[in-house]
């Protein structure tokens, strides 16, 4: 059975690019037949990347940080992740060289075919900007601009923004 519900975030692949002059790419499929898959696992012998992937799809969805493993660091310039947000294909890459990049590249496509489609660059920080790559994503789950209460208990606390960082813990 396929779920082929069109609402949310779907995983479809990840892919690390080396820096220039190596001309090579790695990449982590989640589909079966060009579907997403209701459920991946991702398994293997210990140091084979397990964590690796995880921590990259994270700082594709706007997180902070990415794998600083020498191995990585000297071989992955750049990371993109191709999803579907409310069934629509989308890849979103991201610099890994250096600082952790200010911002991502949206294109509405998949990965080889970013090319031929219209680029947007989204901002990570603040994650409460209605530009930034947080309210996009949450968006697909009709959760951009949710304000959260920083003092719950206070009737009168001030509040701050529900990023996406809240919900992929």
């Amino acid at each position: 059975f396929m779920n082929t519900s069109t609402s949310g975030i779907r995983i479809r692949r990840l892919r690390l690019f080396t820096p220039p002059g190596a001309d090579r790419t790695y990449d982590v499929d989640f589909t079966v037949d060009g579907q997403w898959r209701p459920l991946s696992i991702v398994a293997g012998a210990s140091q084979t990347g397990k964590t690796s992937t995880i921590e990259y799809i994270l700082y594709c969805l706007g997180g902070s940080d990415y794998p600083e493993h020498e191995e990585m660091v000297q071989r992955i310039a750049a990371v993109a992740l191709e999803l579907e947000i409310d069934g629509v294909v989308h890849t979103i890459e991201r610099t890994t060289t250096g600082t952790p990049s200010k911002f991502a590249s949206v294109w509405p496509a998949a990965l080889e075919e970013r090319a031929s489609s219209l680029e947007t660059r989204l901002t990570i920080e603040p994650p409460s900007d209605p530009d930034s790559l947080s309210q996009f994503l949450l968006a697909a789950f009709g959760m951009g601009g949710i304000k959260l209460p920083l003092s719950p208990s206070k009737e009168d606390s001030d509040t701050h923004a529900l990023s996406i960082r809240d919900v992929t813990r």
